[in-house]
């Protein structure tokens, strides 16, 4: 099993919080720019209160103006963290945001959540509640959505993820710029190829959500951007963001 990266981040008091110590605890990663990451800020509000008296509930953000957007939208009752450089977001391997771990007392993931399943988080919360001795959450599950996907964690651009992998692996390298020839052209490839269509997921819903569905069976995730090469009898065949 994965385990928790050792961190210390700044929440938006400019207090700085270090990562969990022989505790267990649940660390969820956000960013402003993804729908589900907005949809689920009531849900981890009521986590927040709900466990934080009994185990640290970290909310780790992955820019400092995307924080700042989330609080003054929802007033949560936590202070996001502070992952701009998202080195705490390379080391955890977060794909997808919304991701919530469960680490146990040695750091070691016993729960991963990517995007917003209600089923999984409704079953995590019950569990959660009925080790700790506690009473229900506080939280009008009806009114939430039976699933979302989740969206691309920043830190899967490539440029970013090349610096920090180079960073990671302590290379001199911190950046690289290839050159490509015409004949290697992406643009070119791919018009040369494929038809290539771009589908607006909010005018296209049954479309977009069809996809992610596919991906979901694939691959066991979702996101934003979505790329998706088919057949040509319209069968996906590799699903992936970024």
């Amino acid at each position: 099993m994965a385990s928790l990266p050792a961190y210390q981040l700044e929440n938006l008091e400019g207090d700085k919080v270090s990562s969990p110590d022989a505790e267990r605890a649940l660390v969820c990663f956000i960013k402003e720019d993804c729908p589900t990451c907005k949809e689920v800020m009531p849900v981890l509000t009521a986590f927040f209160r709900q466990y934080a008296s009994n185990m640290p509930v970290h909310i780790i953000g992955q820019t400092q103006a995307g924080n700042k957007a989330l609080a003054e939208q929802f007033n949560p009752a936590f202070s996001i963290l502070d992952d701009s450089a998202l080195q705490v977001s390379f080391a955890a391997d977060i794909e997808t945001v919304p991701t919530l771990l469960m680490v146990d007392a040695e750091g070691t993931e016993t729960a991963r959540l990517v995007g917003f399943v209600k089923d999984e988080w409704q079953t995590l919360a019950t569990e959660l509640n009925a080790e700790e001795g506690l009473g229900d959450l506080v939280l009008d599950w009806a009114i939430l959505p039976d699933w979302r996907p989740g969206c691309g964690s920043k830190h899967l651009d490539p440029d970013i993820h090349d610096r920090l992998q180079a960073a990671a692996a302590d290379s001199p390298i911190r950046a690289r710029k290839i050159e490509i020839a015409s004949a290697d052209d992406v643009a070119e490839f791919m018009n040369e190829n494929f038809i290539n269509i771009k589908v607006d997921k909010v005018e296209l819903a049954d479309l977009d959500q069809y996809f992610h569905l596919a991906w979901q069976v694939m691959n066991g995730r979702g996101g934003w951007p979505l790329n998706v090469f088919l057949t040509p009898e319209f069968k996906p065949y590799f699903i992936g963001t970024y």
